[in-house]
């Protein structure tokens, strides 16, 4: 067995491999400890040679042993028997592959040695594989999971400290203030040229920082305050009416981000499924923005629900599409439970992948109060523990979800109920996601999480 480690860090929580195991060339990719394997190549099909069925190795071997048997025979007559005994064995017919008997794969030892040359060339995103000079990987791009996190406009200096905090297990950072005025034109909130000038410092990888957009509507940019409409769909119907008005937003949106110095885009459109009209306008829209950012060799993530039909669908392939993965309970919801829970997630990963690769999920921190009388309200994680210590609340961890949850009442009687997720939540829903094979996972939000090191594996407190 050799293996050889491409882009590992010191602890091996995160690499690519390629290695010769069991006579089958196999690469592999390791992301905070989760390993997935992503070919395999059988070096004895590679070559050209096909499997015997456990007929004919059975006959093979009877074969042999007879040839043996034979040649050391202690007289003739026991060379004369075993001889004919031999075609026996030769004229015995043995069922094929082809003809219903099983393929027979022996078990090679891992001390054998080989005598292969493997030409191993990784450039960027690309990986190719060479085999006694024969194409064994053919080029193609090298599916890099995508640790991404986003920093919102309204809590930058904190968003910003935890990215900085964290930037070493990240591959790309998005910077949640791109939104829309009331004409569909794209405005940005918040210190968006700050963020492009920042070093976010990883080891010979550069952190991608993409600008998101989202169909927020506000009257000024310079007053966040002013916000007309949260998730608007109208000024998507304007954007998206005609060939020619999706054009001209899909260049409002490239120019915009380039303006600002980001490196990729990022499409946040919600609420689009329910009109029919609406969301085949959508899909348009993303045939559209993918191939033109293709053509500009710009990086292009979308956002989608998780209600997202993606079943129904035709997506197409270039982007990086991103399913939420988020708010089973909350602000929406009378009933007080988890952000997420192993069911939910399980259904939405299931949406994952009928989405063209590479796909992704998000997961998001933090959690949602429930009092009398009041909205529910979404809280970061550090203003939940101050809310339970302030409550004198117990805290306990729900074992199904792995969540938080508390039960309070204040000093007039109001019962509050809290629930919110931490380091420990955040890692094993991120392992359900890993064991099921996706390309990303993606956090909502950076920003009053408690100790944001201890949501990524291989980092110290």
């Amino acid at each position: 067995m050799q293996k050889i480690f491409l882009r590992a860090n010191g602890d091996l929580t995160t690499y690519i491999v390629v290695g010769l195991v069991n006579n089958n060339l196999v690469i592999g990719e390791c992301h905070d400890g989760s390993y997935q394997e992503l070919k395999k190549v059988d070096l004895q099909l590679f070559d050209g040679q096909n499997y015997l069925s456990e007929d004919e190795d059975k006959k093979e071997v009877a074969s042999t042993e007879r040839q043996v048997l034979a040649r050391y025979g202690a007289n003739v007559n026991m060379i004369q028997k075993q001889l004919g005994r031999l075609a026996e064995v030769e004229n015995e017919d043995a069922r094929t592959v082809a003809e219903g008997s099983p393929e027979y794969r022996p078990t090679l030892s891992y001390h054998k040695r080989g005598n292969r040359q493997l030409n191993i060339e990784l450039h960027g995103d690309l990986l190719s594989v060479d085999i006694d000079g024969r194409p064994a990987a053919k080029q193609r791009p090298q599916p890099t999971f995508d640790n991404n996190a986003w920093i919102a406009y309204w809590d930058y200096d904190k968003g910003l400290k935890e990215a900085k905090d964290i930037s070493s297990q990240l591959n790309s950072v998005s910077y949640f203030g791109g939104a829309l005025d009331r004409q569909g034109q794209v405005i940005v909130l918040g210190p968006a040229k700050d963020f492009t000038a920042e070093k976010l410092p990883r080891y010979k990888v550069t952190v991608k920082k993409y600008l998101t957009v989202v169909n927020d509507v506000y009257d000024n940019p310079q007053d966040p305050k002013g916000q007309t409409k949260v998730k608007d769909t109208s000024v998507l119907e304007t954007i998206l009416a005609t060939q020619s008005s999706r054009q001209a937003h899909i260049d409002n949106l490239f120019r915009t981000m380039k303006a600002y110095g980001y490196d990729g885009l990022e499409i946040d459109y919600e609420q689009v499924w329910k009109n029919p009209l609406g969301a085949f306008r959508y899909v348009k829209f993303i045939q559209e923005i993918a191939a033109a950012a293709d053509e500009q060799q710009v990086p292009l993530r979308i956002i989608f629900e998780p209600s997202v039909p993606a079943n129904k669908l035709i997506f197409p392939e270039g982007p990086e599409y991103v399913i939420m993965c988020y708010n089973l309970y909350g602000t929406h919801t009378k009933d007080a439970g988890p952000k997420a829970d192993p069911a939910f997630i399980d259904t939405v990963l299931g949406r994952v992948d009928r989405l063209p690769r590479p796909h992704s999920i998000a997961f998001a921190t933090g959690g949602c109060i429930w009092e009398s009388g009041q909205s529910p309200r979404m809280v970061t994680e550090g203003e939940a523990r101050e809310l339970a210590k302030s409550l004198h609340a117990k805290v306990q961890r729900e074992p199904s979800s792995q969540a938080l949850r508390f039960e309070g009442r204040r000093a007039d009687d109001t019962a509050v109920t809290g629930w919110y997720g931490d380091s420990e939540t955040i890692r094993a829903w991120k392992q359900q996601a890993l064991e099921h094979g996706v390309e990303g996972i993606s956090l909502w939000r950076l920003g009053g999480n408690d100790h944001i090191r201890t949501y990524y594996v291989g980092l110290m407190p």
